[in-house]
């Protein structure tokens, strides 16, 4: 099995293990699998960043109400704010606060990665972590669980489903996943303001500039890609994709599949199938989008030189309609590898990592944190054989190959 990881490696296919959970349900710290100690447990993880200067992973738990910590060197898991299945609203110090049990997405607020800001989406409003000074605070939305759509300034703004957030630290904004609309704020003064859709309750999608951009369904995520914003949205049980410029609104579609007849197929933008995406993350090495489709339980790749549409892992036996697509668990190689609900996904740029996260299932193989090692194409071993130019052995931590006959 190694040398097989190595000449996949090698050939840049990824391979993908388990570091975090296996299968069962529980909000327990300890070390992950990936240490040999099968101990730590997680309850849906719902949304990863990673502070890399530390080798560390932040993850949400959507059931489980708190945010917890994954240090990658060693695999210890710590929970760092909030209390297991303690779903409420109480700003304060870290491990004192309270999270509703539906927790959305987040994203560092500061170069530092000091400061995270998170969607906590039942409670209909956005958090911020002081992980230095030890606090939360509400600074955007009700702080007594109310629902509208209402623009303006800190706790009298409202939201609908505030799913997604992704801060563009170039430009000092915040933009927010709300329902069928992205909202956005510039960060500090917290002044949100709507800038791309219509309204909340549109049935039909129209491309173009600012508010009269109709998404057509709910949006699940949201991904920053330099100057432009990629908006994943679920529109008559279809996933499909649209791309903002940042610089003017102007809002163009990239996957749209809402009026096909087909639910699952790769292939280039206008050919392929895509179901709904509940997260996205972006592989900077490669110009690559990862979209993790709870429903197709796979993770799938937009090449964003060429717009063509791949699986990485895995969709097997998918058909047109991705409910005949196979829900199980096991580690492997690219496509070999059985997911079940993938719910998030972060890429780690200098070690070339994508993470992904798992939602419970009911047939109890989800709640898992795993990586994939991402090789770029001109990864290679440092000598051949000269009659079969093929690595003989692997290093079993990051499977380069590491000698050759």
């Amino acid at each position: 099995l190694g040398l097989a990881c190595c000449l996949q490696a090698a050939r840049g296919v990824p391979n993908w293990n388990t570091i975090v959970g296996d299968g069962s349900n529980g909000v327990i710290d300890g070390f992950g699998v990936a240490s040999g100690m099968n101990v730590a447990k997680v309850n849906s993880p719902n949304s990863m960043v990673l502070r890399e200067s530390e080798n560390q992973l932040f993850f949400t738990e959507q059931t489980g109400a708190v945010v917890r910590r994954i240090n990658l060197n060693n695999y210890n898991v710590s929970t760092i704010a909030g209390s297991n299945g303690a779903g409420a609203q109480a700003d304060g110090p870290l491990r004192d606060a309270r999270f509703s049990s539906n927790l959305g997405q987040m994203d560092w607020e500061d170069a530092a990665k000091t400061v995270l800001l998170l969607c906590d989406e039942n409670n209909f409003n956005i958090r911020r972590l002081d992980l230095v000074n030890n606090n939360v605070t509400t600074i955007l939305g009700s702080r007594t669980g109310l629902s509208d759509f209402v623009d303006g300034v800190g706790i009298i703004t409202r939201f609908t489903r505030p799913r997604s957030l992704v801060v563009d630290s170039t430009n000092g904004f915040m933009y927010i996943a709300d329902s069928q609309v992205v909202r956005r704020s510039r960060i500090g003064d917290w002044n949100i303001s709507t800038f791309v859709g219509k309204d909340q309750n549109e049935a039909t999608t129209k491309d173009g500039f600012l508010r009269n951009v109709e998404f057509g369904g709910t949006i699940d995520t949201i991904e920053l890609v330099g100057d432009y914003l990629y908006v994943a949205i679920t529109s008559q049980l279809h996933g499909r994709i649209v791309r903002i410029d940042l610089s003017n609104g102007n809002t163009t579609s990239v996957i749209s599949t809402e009026n096909a007849d087909q639910f699952y197929r790769d292939g280039t933008s206008l050919e392929a199938r895509i179901a709904p995406v509940f997260d996205m993350a972006y592989d900077d090495t490669r110009n690559d989008l990862y979209l993790a489709e709870t429903d197709s339980r796979s993770i799938r790749k937009l090449d964003l030189n060429n717009l063509n549409v791949s699986t990485v892992a895995g969709g097997q036996n998918c058909g047109p309609l991705y409910t005949t697509c196979t829900e199980g668990f096991s580690d492997g190689i690219a496509r070999a590898a059985l997911y079940s609900n993938v719910e998030s996904l972060v890429y780690d740029s200098q070690r070339l990592h994508l993470y992904s996260g798992e939602d419970n299932s009911s047939s109890n193989v989800g709640n898992r944190i795993r990586v994939g090692y991402l090789p770029t194409n001109s990864l290679a071993p440092t000598s051949l054989s000269p009659a079969t130019a093929s690595p003989t052995s692997c290093s079993p931590t990051t499977f380069h190959p590491t000698s050759v006959s």
